[in-house]
């Protein structure tokens, strides 16, 4: 009451004086502000009109002298805020009002909705003055209404089904034919009955009865679907746990989940250091299954699935067979699996859907396919296996789907594609669409056994949860625990035959999210998703995020607070909060706030892949003093800064055409800056997923076969650079993308004296990311004698390769040092050739006039040049005296400079000298040929940065008011020659092309 009062007092300020006020951040599509406004308006001392004022139309008129007044409909205008609420006027004794609202945001069935909703709001508060507003039953009309009819699935007795006697049907009349493969391994459907009844037999010999819990660990082998049926045979469930997770993860798995055995190979057995008995899986041998049959018996428990806990330690929970069966069966009621069905199991079988695919195809003849680790993680291995194998199932999250698309998968118009795991982007949907034949939006959590829910998805813009499965019900409930009605945001609850036994040991865990309500006592006992949802009025229900901070990230359910929880165990951090923040191409990644000590990152990274699994690691580690609160003394998440994915501070620059080629690639693809070539892949967030865009990336650019198994070998720029070299001799191009910008107009930007553009990444990561940048190198960096003697020359080899990507102008062309020069030459014999150049930036370039060419430039002045050159974009110096080097041979000169420069890292250790000759090849050429470079003045307008802090004296505008008169703008900036190019100095070099070449908007 207060607030209001205060504000009150300012009621008659413009709404424009407030918006100048604050001065938000401008976004054309919504009003600055507030998007939603309510105009209550009473209308004193006009009474006679007030019928002719109303939002509404009426009949009313008003007949004076020669003058009649009356309402007439006009259509809505376009008004500033999304709704708008009109009320205070009344007609025949009503309170009346108009609800106006965007048409591109809301149907006019929704506009319907909100009034509804409304005048049920209003009439309860009348009815019950009482009552807070949270306490006000909106939906009354609902508790047997809409979503009963739409959320619940259809009422079957398929938990009373028998899984076992099903495949044990399959194995009796398809027993020669193909139940399991992998890696060319193939198991009949006879002998999978006789491995389930050999590890059962095996398992009960050890001591293994009903109840019994048994770990599973396996690689994943045409076994594994065995391995987990002989399990329940004999009575047992099993725990998975994988390999490749870390061993004190697995450890924990071990010592909560208690199992009795561990079922496993005998190169796995290393490593663990638990006190569990571990049996070999190959020791198992095969039994006639007839011999065991009628003693094989399913357990009530099917497995114990461990995912993320908050507590910082995975919680386990217990699905009991009833729950499987129903999955199943009802899965089968979309798929309709046959004894054509070939379906491919790539998910690990510690995530639950593994269950789907490891299992379905057997109980109606089916072939299930094992798909490898090491193919399930690499997008080209994964699209040969589809492409070569006769695959029509295929299970994955969108993370692996994006991973088949990016490495150009064709699709397959046969193929059944369910989609889950995470939420199902439009952008993915739409894809997919146009490569598979029927596509399945899929939607559960563990607790309610793999899928509540599917969607057959046949237009992209559609994207819902679609119906419940057989025997499942769907809740969207208030905080109250109340049902709302369609078009509310709500938390779903799930009922029905999916839900688990209990989180294992956890029994106040379990009736925290496990619970029977006050306000739907028919529905039984339903499990608290945390999920945001809304019944839409047309009867669909879509996904809205989380209400907790749950995630999930390609594919894995991750609890924030157990990241949380082990950062808080580090010594040196006091407190720490982990949140999920997506990159420009919309890949999620871990970010994790920290209080205290200044940060080792390595050393965090290290610590952290003790304890979790690679998916759990942040990518980024930002220290604070304090975490932002709102103003309850509440984390304020959302006003966390937000992370820039760079590189370590041991930054060393790229050293050739191939370093830098990798360098941007993995910026781009990381969405991060600054790489250097000493920066690894994956620490630099990249996973399996980005690695196959990395790995396709390097078979366009240099023809290299690499997989991603490999890639985790060679992970840092120096070493691709070395295998790349190693595998194929590399030609690049003379040009080079640096960034890929929105606006077409490309940059052109020719290389200094040196011939390379390296020079340029820096100058790349400040201009504006809409701007495409193209640097064009010396050809003499890539082939011996290749580097032309005359600036004319460069321009026509030049200009040739630009109109390959670029046939037509305007050009806007750059350069610093030598390349301005080039820029010169270029926008010479373009206007020739009658293309336009609207513009040219002169980054501290020298006008080639007779006056500022060196008396004293022989050889040996050259190298010395160069060497200071060579040092400058590493932010070291390198001065090697020109009277010192015309003491040494030409030989010996060359030795001492290649000497130098590998003792302060300029260049690597291993240099070819030949190499090294090859670059003060092409820097002698280029000094040549500006040495004989005297050009005619032109009237092109040319933008002239003058490094202000270089010592020396080359004239007011370095000569190029001799050359240009009326069209020369100079801006001084700080810096001299060399450092204007890097480190801050380039930062005012970039804004100040920015503001005077704008990108129109």
């Amino acid at each position: 009451q207060e607030q209001l009062r205060q504000s009150l007092k300012h009621q008659k300020i413009a709404f424009s004086r407030v918006v100048e006020a604050v001065s938000p951040k401008r976004d054309g599509s919504i009003n600055p502000l507030a998007q939603i406004g309510m105009f209550w308006e009473r209308l004193g001392g006009m009474d006679e009109f007030k019928e002719l004022l109303l939002p509404i139309q009426t009949p009313a008129t008003l007949v004076g002298q020669d003058l009649t007044l009356g309402s007439f409909p006009v259509r809505q205008q376009e008004g500033q805020l999304d709704i708008t609420l009109e009320m205070g006027g009344e007609y025949q004794g009503e309170l009346v009002g108009v609800l106006k609202y965007n048409t591109d945001l809301f149907s006019a069935q929704s506009a319907e909705n909100m009034v509804q909703l409304l005048q049920a709001v209003l009439s309860e508060m009348v009815a019950h003055p009482e009552r807070k507003i949270v306490e006000l039953d909106i939906a009354p009309d609902y508790k047997d209404g809409i979503q009963f009819e739409a959320l619940r699935g259809k009422a079957t007795d398929y938990a009373q089904h028998d899984l076992f006697a099903m495949i044990l049907k399959q194995i009796d009349e398809r027993g020669d034919n193909h139940a399991l493969t992998s890696n060319d391994h193939t198991v009949s459907y006879r002998e999978l009955g006789q491995h389930i009844a050999g590890i059962a037999e095996y398992l009960r010999a050890h001591g293994i009865t009903q109840g019994d819990r048994v770990g599973l660990m396996l690689d994943r082998t045409a076994l594994l679907p065995a391995a987990i049926l002989g399990i329940w045979a004999a009575g047992a469930a099993y725990v998975p746990l994988d390999p490749n997770f870390p061993t004190e993860r697995l450890q924990n798995i071990i010592e909560d989940a208690e199992p009795k055995v561990i079922l496993t190979q005998t190169e796995l057995m290393d490593g663990l250091n638990v006190s569990v008995p571990r049996l070999d899986i190959n020791q198992a041998g095969v039994v006639a299954l007839e011999q065991v049959r009628e003693t094989l018996a399913f357990g009530d428990i099917a497995y114990v699935m461990y995912t993320s806990g908050s507590t910082g330690k995975p919680k386990g929970v217990r699905i009991g067979h009833p729950s499987i069966i129903n999955f199943l069966l009802s899965m089968n009621d979309r798929l309709q699996v046959t004894t054509e069905t070939q379906l491919l199991a790539i998910t690990t079988y510690a995530f639950d859907i593994s269950i789907l695919e490891l299992l379905i195809p057997l109980m109606y003849g089916g072939v299930v396919h094992v798909c490898p680790r090491e193919v399930s993680q690499d997008g080209i291995q994964l699209v040969d296996y589809l492409n070569a194998k006769s695959i029509n199932v295929l299970q994955a999250t969108p993370a692996t789907w994006k991973m088949l698309l990016d490495s150009e998968w064709s699709g397959n118009a046969g193929l059944t594609a369910l989609c889950g795991g995470e939420a199902l982007d439009t952008i993915l949907a739409e894809k997919l669409l146009g490569k598979v034949g029927c596509l399945w939006n899929v939607y559960g959590p563990t607790e309610t056994t793999v899928w509540s829910s599917a969607a057959r998805i046949t237009d992209a813009k559609y994207i819902d949860l679609g119906e419940p499965l057989a025997n499942t019900q769907l809740y969207v409930l208030d905080e109250q625990q109340r049902l709302v009605p369609p078009g509310v945001m709500g938390e779903l609850w799930i009922g029905g035959d999916g839900l688990a036994v209990d989180y294992w040991q956890r029994p106040e865990l379990t009736d925290a999210q496990f619970r029977t309500l006050p306000s739907l006592p028919n529905a039984g006992r339903l499990y608290r998703t945390g999920d945001k949802v809304c019944l839409r009025t047309d009867g669909r229900l879509t996904h809205h995020g989380r209400l907790d901070f749950q995630v999930k990230i390609r594919g894995f359910r991750i609890e924030l607070g157990e990241i949380e929880n082990v950062l808080k165990q580090i010594d040196g951090i006091t407190d720490a909060v982990v949140l999920v923040k997506t990159t420009g191409d919309n890949d999620q990644k871990l970010v994790a706030y920290v209080t205290g000590q200044e940060l080792d990152i390595a050393g965090l990274k290290k610590n952290l892949q003790i304890h979790l699994p690679a998916y759990m690691v942040p990518s980024a580690f930002i220290r604070l003093d304090e975490f932002p609160m709102t103003a309850n003394k509440k984390l304020d998440r959302k006003a966390f800064p937000e992370p820039i994915f760079e590189q370590s501070n041991d930054y060393v620059a790229p050293r050739d055409p191939i370093e830098i080629e990798l360098c941007t690639t993995f910026e781009q693809i990381l969405s991060v800056k600054r790489v250097g070539i000493h920066d690894d892949f994956f620490e630099l967030g990249g996973h399996s997923l980005l690695a196959v865009k990395l790995v396709n990336h390097l078979k366009k650019a240099f023809g290299t076969e690499l997989s991603v198994a490999l890639l985790a070998q060679y992970s840092t720029v120096e070493r691709l650079g070395e295998i790349i070299r190693e595998n194929k001799e590399i030609k690049p191009s003379i040009v080079i993308e640096l960034r890929r910008g929105t606006y077409e107009q490309p940059l052109w930007l020719f290389h200094p004296i040196g011939g390379s553009t390296f020079c340029y990444m820096e100058l790349s990561r400040h201009l504006n990311p809409n701007r495409t940048l193209r640097a064009i190198q010396s050809p003499g960096l890539i082939e011996a004698d290749a580097a032309e003697v005359a600036i004319e020359e460069m321009a026509t080899l030049y200009i040739a390769e630009m109109q390959k990507m670029q046939p037509q102008g305007p050009y806007f062309l750059g350069g610093w040092c030598f390349g301005g020069a080039i820029a010169y030459e270029i926008s010479r014999q373009l206007r020739q050739m009658g293309q336009q150049v609207t513009g040219i930036v002169m980054i501290d370039t020298r006008a080639p006039i007779p006056e500022n060419v060196p008396e004293d430039a022989d050889d040996a002045m050259l190298l010395s040049w160069f060497a200071r050159d060579l040092a400058a974009p590493y932010g070291k110096k390198l001065t090697i005296p020109a009277q010192y080097l015309r003491e040494l041979s030409p030989d010996q000169m060359f030795d001492h400079v290649l000497k130098e420069a590998k003792a302060i890292n300029v260049l690597p250790l291993d240099a070819d000298p030949s190499d090294f000759r090859l670059y003060f090849d092409t820097y002698l050429a280029n000094g040549i040929a500006l040495q004989t470079y005297f050009p005619e003045p032109e009237d092109f307008p040319i933008l002239l940065v003058k490094a202000k802090d270089e010592q020396e004296d080359f004239g007011e505008s370095l000569g190029w008011d001799q050359l240009v008169k009326d069209t020369l703008t100079q801006v001084d900036l700080p810096g001299d020659h060399s450092s204007i190019m890097y480190a801050e100095n380039v930062v005012a070099v970039a804004q100040t092309i920015d503001q005077m070449y704008p990108i129109p908007a």
